[in-house]
């Protein structure tokens, strides 16, 4: 209720603001704010009419009790961080070096499975990355994601003002021939995403996210294609398949 209260007197200071002096920009921001109490004010409505009904309002409540403790959380602005032994750590060198060791630790950390069986290699020459192949890899990328080290977004990739698949489909092919990778495929930041649940302090209470170049994304879907195009997969296998 606050927040449509605060929307309207936005839009009426606006108001009286525009009658004042009628530009341009001030009738845009009127327009603007106008517009954005609106939608408060039928979000708000919408609300009201769902608790008003019988049937799951006792569900909206505990979704809208839920909603508002979140807002009152400060994580953002959270910089401890416990040490193994779960003191806290607050100075930003050494929360930064605690992150590092713990991700390092469950990244590499093996678990006991059963023994993969060794199938004869596929042997035979390399094909060529096509134009095609990247184009359809190029399809399949979401746009709207963060960008990884080289800040180059997938938008820009995906851009139809220029001939990106041919151009890229050469690069790959310059990194398969030659067996070496430039440096921003070599590295990533990870971002460390509080699951919303547990102790803010606690690494294992977040959830690591992972961002990388695009332009790897985009070949290792080639690669993954390909490969799918060449193995079975088993009836088991649950993840990383199609539906």
């Amino acid at each position: 209720m606050d927040e449509v209260k605060t929307k309207v007197r936005e839009k009426k200071h606006l108001y009286y603001v525009l009658l004042d002096d009628k530009t341009d920009d001030n009738w845009r921001q009127y327009l603007m704010a106008k517009k954005a109490a609106k939608k408060a004010v039928a979000a708000y409505d919408n609300i009201s009419k769902q608790l008003d009904a019988k049937d799951g309002s006792e569900r909206l409540i505990y979704r809208l009790a839920r909603y508002r403790q979140r807002q009152t959380e400060d994580v953002e602005k959270f910089y401890g961080v416990n040490d193994e032994h779960g003191q806290l750590i607050t100075d930003r060198k050494k929360a930064t070096k605690r992150w590092c060791d713990y991700f390092e630790k469950i990244s590499t950390e093996e678990f006991s499975h059963p023994s993969i069986p060794q199938l004869p290699p596929t042997c035979g020459p390399i094909q060529p990355i096509t134009v095609e192949e990247t184009m359809a890899a190029l399809k399949r990328m979401k746009p709207g994601k963060a960008t990884g080290p080289d800040d180059v977004a997938a938008e820009l990739w995906k851009s139809r003002h220029w001939n990106s698949a041919e151009w890229l489909a050469a690069f790959f092919n310059k990194v398969v021939e030659e067996k070496k990778t430039i440096v921003d495929w070599q590295r990533s930041t990870t971002i460390p995403i509080w699951k919303r649940k547990g102790n803010p302090a606690d690494c294992a209470n977040y959830r690591p996210i992972c961002l990388m170049s695009h332009s790897m994304k985009i070949f290792e879907r080639i690669i993954d294609r390909r490969i799918r195009d060449l193995i079975r997969v088993s009836t088991n296998q649950c993840g990383f398949v199609a539906n």
